[in-house]
């Protein structure tokens, strides 16, 4: 049992081993393993109804056997062994094309592709932008860890007018001419990965010159671009940086006005909705109900009140002894008091007399 056992092990391990090294081999693209990928990934083995395919992960060496699937609109080719962008042309409806992760040295192939938008090709071999002439549309590019370094690695960007995001750190770009006569020729650029090229430490003002050369630009590497910074830098290029600290305290003052208007618009607010209540109820201004309408305690509103009446109580016999001493008698109210005090004087005189 034990010698069954330990063959059974050995038989194991080398079909694991056999499969390792039949995963990390190079392949080629046939048309009966695309049909394969595509069954076991849930697409349709049907070539043409395919609008997206999934060849990513494959260790393909080359780009073929594709033709029978034009109506492919999101291609991966990403983390394959790729060394050149061929046998697309075909594909004329793609959109979305990824092949991040090869060994491509050169952009070309892509001069059909007149719909594509979203173009990756991050992490190859790429010492030159070109072969981009036949994508009017792109908007979206991410060239990042390539091997770009002076101006002329980069002019064939100023070309693409529709562009909006661009990603293309991490290479070796270290003319700062690249930031007028590149990236300032690219109006509709919104947001652009620049990070870990010489350029941002050897430029000075960097990314205000930037930001005010590109009017929609909206992040900038490592953050995005709010209104009040780019207001601080329109200043800066007009006036210097006496300028720019001016609009910074401007920013300021607006910001507390902003504070204190949205404070009194809040109270005001309370203010009528307090008014409108009261209308609806029929409930005057001086009315004690109106605290228990807010569900106020009327004792808690008393307290003051109720302290000085319960002070003036304590002081009062004092105060009256006081008031008796110094005041005469008091003059009557009404005619019964009247009629009484007139009697008591006549009584008074009768006395006199008979004495």
């Amino acid at each position: 049992m034990s010698t069954i056992a330990a063959k059974s092990s050995d038989f194991q391990a080398h079909a694991s081993h056999e499969h390792q090294d039949e995963e990390s081999t190079v392949k080629v693209m046939t048309p009966q393993l695309i049909r394969k990928i595509c069954k076991d990934s849930g697409m349709y083995q049907t070539p043409n109804l395919n609008d997206k395919l999934y060849l990513h992960f494959k260790c393909f060496k080359k780009i073929e056997n594709l033709e029978e699937y034009s109506e492919v609109k999101a291609l991966w080719l990403e983390s394959n062994a790729i060394t050149k962008i061929e046998n697309l042309g075909h594909m004329h409806g793609l959109v979305c094309l990824y092949l991040q992760q090869n060994a491509i040295e050169k952009i070309e192939g892509l001069q059909n592709l007149h719909h594509l938008h979203s173009l990756n090709l991050s992490n190859n071999r790429i010492r030159k932008i070109e072969g981009l002439e036949g994508c009017p549309d792109l908007d979206t590019l991410d060239i990042s860890n390539n091997r770009l370094i002076s101006l002329e690695d980069v002019q064939a960007l100023s070309q693409l007018k529709k562009l909006t995001v661009l990603d293309i750190q991490n290479n070796y770009i270290n003319d700062e001419r690249v930031i007028e006569e590149v990236f300032n020729q690219m109006p509709e650029l919104g947001v652009i990965y620049l990070q870990l090229n010489p350029i941002v430490n050897k430029t000075k003002n960097y990314r205000k010159r930037l930001i005010s050369g590109l009017p929609l630009l909206k992040y900038l590497d490592d953050r995005p671009i709010f209104p009040e910074e780019r207001r601080c830098v329109m200043a800066w290029v007009e006036g210097g940086v006496e300028a720019e600290q001016d609009e910074r305290h401007k920013i300021i003052e607006e910001k507390e006005a902003a504070r204190k208007k949205n404070l009194a618009d809040f109270e005001a607010m309370q203010q009528r909705s307090r008014q409108r209540i009261m209308e609806e109820r029929g409930i005057s201004s001086d009315d004690p109900s109106l605290y228990q309408s807010y569900g106020i305690d009327s004792d808690t509103e008393s307290e003051g009140s109720d302290e000085e009446a319960t002070a003036e109580e304590e002081a009062g016999p004092v105060e009256e002894v006081e008031k008796t001493e110094e005041t005469e008698e008091p003059a009557p109210t009404n005619e019964e008091d009247n009629l009484s005090v007139h009697q008591i004087k006549i009584e008074e005189v009768e006395e006199n007399e008979v004495d």
